[in-house]
Formats: structure tokens, sequence, C-alpha cells
């Protein structure tokens, strides 16, 4: 069986120096949080849940 694939995609605003913006940093972290739970709640589903840069 083919299994299927969800991407999540995390973007973000950087400063001059490459550093990502504060309020970014925190949605990143939740995302970090989502990913996890997601992956263990599709896998049962057969759906592999990944992130892209």
């Amino acid at each position: 069986m083919l299994m299927k694939t969800l991407t999540i995609r995390w973007q973000r605003l950087v400063n001059e120096n490459g550093q990502t913006c504060p309020r970014c940093h925190d949605t990143g972290d939740a995302m970090l949080r989502a990913f996890t739970r997601l992956q263990k709640a599709f896998a049962e589903l057969g759906i592999e849940v990944q992130t892209a840069d």
C-alpha cells in the first residue's frame, strides 16, 4: 500500500543577522509540538507527516 504524505511548511521572518523574530520563533515551537502529535495521529491512517524547510 502506498503511504500518503502530508508536508508541513513553516515560513518565518528573519532579521538582518538571519535570526528568527520572537513571534515566529514561538510559532515554530508550536508547530513542532503539533507536528509530533500529528505524526502519531496520522500514522494510524497510513499518512506520513513531514516538514519542509
